[in-house]
């Protein structure tokens, strides 16, 4: 399930977005909660993202750069 609720999702798209029309907000938030319904799960990013393999990785990548800055970083992906 999402880590917000639809409610929760709505009031941040509201404040982040908030000229946008009420019916395309809670189309985002449809969407959003439709992704969240499949399958995903964590992969480490030093062993399945080569974060720790490659020193490029930080240079050329947001999520290579924030593993080696040490900052906390969780990876999700789906096979759908």
């Amino acid at each position: 399930g999402m880590l917000l609720t639809a409610q929760e999702t709505e009031t941040v798209i509201r404040e982040t977005l908030g000229w946008l029309a009420k019916e395309d907000i809670l189309r985002m938030v449809d969407a959003l909660e439709a992704a969240s319904q499949k399958k995903w799960h964590e992969v480490d990013i030093k062993e399945n993202l080569g974060a720790g393999m490659s020193v490029q990785c930080r240079d050329i990548c947001e999520i290579g750069a924030a593993h080696h800055e040490g900052r906390a970083v969780k990876a999700f992906v789906s096979n759908e």
